[in-house]
């Protein structure tokens, strides 16, 4: 009986410890991220603010014979008989409808 009581407390103390090293590492990341949060607000704005691309569009490509050569697609029709009247009805065993 004693020597289990000595185990549990054994592992009590094992417990505690991984419990303390993780406590430590879990304020670690925290403080860690909090200084970084504030690095990345304590940088200097930028002092001459960036300029605005525009975007030119060249339509003289639409007019390219090359574009006029190529092949339309061909019209996709859709079959002419569509499933079964109802298809939740099993099929019969024969095989005829």
């Amino acid at each position: 009986m004693a020597i289990q009581v000595l185990k549990q407390e054994r592992k009590q103390q094992n417990l505690l410890l991984v419990f303390f090293i993780l406590l430590i590492l879990i304020v670690f990341v925290i403080i860690s991220g909090i200084f970084r949060r504030r690095e990345i607000f304590m940088s200097p704005t930028p002092t001459s603010p960036q300029k605005i691309k525009t975007v030119e569009i060249n339509f003289d490509i639409l007019s390219d014979p090359r574009l006029k050569e190529l092949e339309t697609f061909e019209e996709i029709s859709l079959p002419e008989e569509i499933g079964r009247e109802n298809p939740f009805l099993p099929y019969p065993k024969g095989g005829e409808e």
